[in-house]
């Protein structure tokens, strides 16, 4: 849609482009000029791990993936910012109750400090790691270029090797409903405006195998209240 956007044949085309399609896009002044960003449905890409089995069951081998991968340069080098900002939490910047600049100092990146966290987990410099395979759901070439990029930092600033496995989308969502995947990437949009959209994707017993009694207190408690302040508190 995009070629027939350029001879004219459409009038409006939307993303997300192919890597070669954004670099057309972005290295064009006039096809720069005639872009719109629009939030769609604040989809927020995000990797998760199998919470409950090694290595992933180390809160630590968790922070140091955190810390090693640095979004702003995925965006920058691969899906360009017409299609995407780098995030640092679960809702998107611009959504109700977004916290952007608070969690970036738990999860932006930072390679020595990915590194002596994974060091503290038992892995230095990668060695003993297993290899891993990043299950993706049936994604574009556009999000197949981002897991090969999140997969070359966590080589570079971990050791780690990633292979990549595009999985056809029902066998990837038996895997993700049996919870099954040990380290995945999945996209989710919301369905209605309010956070608790977003964070009951991390209900006890709900999307991922990642349970946590504080959080879902809190969760819940929030859920109920009818008061804005406190519910965004």
């Amino acid at each position: 849609r995009f070629d027939q956007y350029l001879a004219g044949e459409i009038d409006t085309v939307s993303g997300p482009f192919s890597p070669a399609d954004q670099e057309k896009l972005m290295s064009d002044a006039e096809l720069t000029a005639q872009r719109g960003v629009s939030p769609g449905d604040f989809r927020t890409h995000y990797l998760f791990f199998d919470f409950q089995s090694e290595p992933f069951n180390d809160v630590t081998v968790r922070q140091a993936f955190a810390k090693a991968i640095d979004r702003q340069a995925v965006i920058d080098f691969v899906v360009g910012d017409s299609a995407g900002v780098p995030s640092y939490g679960i809702l998107m910047a611009g959504f109700p109750d977004a916290v952007v600049d608070e969690l970036k100092q738990f999860q932006g990146f930072d390679a020595e400090a990915a590194q002596q966290l994974l060091a503290d987990a038992g892995f230095p410099n990668g060695e003993g790691f297993p290899k891993l395979e990043l299950a993706l759901r049936e994604e574009t070439a556009l999000r197949q270029a981002v897991a090969d990029a999140v997969a070359g930092e966590l080589k570079k600033n971990l050791n780690i090797d990633v292979t990549i496995n595009n999985m056809d989308r029902k066998t990837y969502m038996a895997g993700l409903n049996e919870q099954s995947l040990q380290f995945a990437m999945v996209s989710y949009g919301f369905d209605y405006v309010d956070a608790s959209n977003f964070l009951s994707v991390f209900k006890t017993d709900g999307r991922h195998n990642w349970n946590d009694a504080e959080f879902e207190a809190l969760r819940v408690e929030a859920a109920g209240n009818a008061d804005p302040t406190e519910r965004s508190g």
